[in-house]
């Protein structure tokens, strides 16, 4: 029912997407422990607000690539990483996993398909029971997207790259270390739920320099690490609001059945949004941007 209420007026970047997750030993932990709200949604709303973002990872890959390299994507999602390298590495081999029990996610894989105009771009749906389909030592390139909804999980993410990769491959990991929208919600949320018995599960956004640390006990030589800092940019405020609920609809629910209304609800939601866009938000020429949001690109190499 909430989600209904959110999708009239979210705007229409804002589609219902596939959830990404990860490949190998990770697929059996998809059901993250702060896998709140529709992630799906709301991560289909940050890959589509950082283009700057994956056009500094297709430029990273470039500077280190061979004539034709070959490189895994397995944070495919709505698909826009893999789309930016699939355009910018016409020789490149690459393959967008999209890692799934679910068969909607055979529409993603065809839509990636389709519109990738890339005869060596291969989008495919596994299983998880077939997730060891990628062997050892077989890509020059792993580029993965860290989503704060898995940081739990972010060793076992880099001891699979590391499996994949060949002898001297690079690994590509991208982190946000602040995601205003995100900050938004966790605001909304704390606000929301005072009054209740609610236990408020917030996941946390990794800092600076601990993504680096895990890299190196993996066997991961860190080369680099480029900050991009950017705002994220709506059509108007509404659009914006139903953006930042969008990870804690689940949490919303569960404030409902516990005898809050909609209406009290939204109302505090509401009131606890425009206090953080005073903060956060500029208005110029009807686009609301928000900021800061920093996504850290950590490149490191196969020791």
């Amino acid at each position: 029912m909430l989600f209904n209420l959110i999708a009239r007026g979210s705007g229409s970047c804002l589609i219902r997407r596939s959830p990404a997750v990860w490949t190998s030993q990770l697929c059996a932990l998809s059901s993250a422990k702060y896998a709140h709200g529709d992630f799906s949604v709301f991560y289909a709303s940050v890959s589509e607000q950082s283009p700057d973002v994956w056009s500094a990872v297709s430029k990273i890959i470039r500077e280190r690539a061979g004539a034709k390299p070959e490189i895994l994507d397995f944070t495919s999602g709505p698909g826009i990483p893999a789309q930016t390298m699939a355009k910018n590495f016409p020789q490149a081999k690459i393959v967008s996993a999209v890692v799934s029990n679910s068969n909607t996610d055979i529409d993603t894989v065809t839509n990636l398909q389709e519109v990738v105009e890339n005869p060596n771009f291969e989008c495919i749906q596994v299983k998880p029971e077939n997730c060891a389909m990628f062997p050892k030592e077989s890509f020059d390139f792993v580029n993965v997207c860290l989503e704060h909804t898995i940081t739990d999980e972010s060793e076992k993410i880099i001891s699979e790259a590391r499996r994949i990769l060949r002898p001297n491959g690079y690994f590509v990991l991208t982190y946000w270390s602040t995601l205003s929208t995100y900050d938004c919600a966790k605001r909304i949320m704390t606000e929301v739920a005072k009054d209740s018995e609610l236990q408020v599960l917030n996941p946390p956004m990794l800092s600076t320099g601990q993504v680096e640390k895990k890299l190196g006990s993996a066997g991961f030589m860190v080369e680099d690490v480029a900050k991009v800092n950017y705002n994220f940019e709506f059509i108007d405020e509404d659009q914006a609001f139903h953006t930042s609920l969008l990870p804690i609809i689940d949490q919303f629910d569960a404030l409902f059945r516990q005898g809050k209304t909609e209406s009290e609800v939204m109302k505090s939601a509401k009131r606890t949004f425009f206090e953080f866009t005073k903060e956060h938000c500029l208005e110029k020429k009807g686009v609301y941007s928000f900021s800061p949001n920093i996504a850290n690109i950590v490149v490191s190499q196969k020791a």
